[in-house]
């Protein structure tokens, strides 16, 4: 009888452990994601700045060949 109560008294406390993992994988994506979205409404993100550079290099080399065709 004490075997399977020591038994059941592990299964719990992993299920426990388990849960609180779970728990701080979450609350850390979260955090993670604030400061995501605060980088992105500061204009900071990484990510943004790149495809915002990428973007204005399109826009420009449209203008430059836009120029080219009025030209012609």
């Amino acid at each position: 009888d004490t075997e399977d109560a020591s038994e059941t008294d592990l299964a719990k406390h992993d299920d426990d452990d388990y849960v609180e993992i779970k728990e701080q994988m979450y609350q850390d994506k979260l955090a993670s994601l604030k400061r995501q979205l605060q980088q992105l409404q500061e204009g900071t993100l990484q990510e943004y700045q790149k495809r915002m550079k990428k973007l204005d290099q399109q826009y420009k080399e449209r203008l430059r060949n836009a120029g080219k065709l009025c030209k012609i």
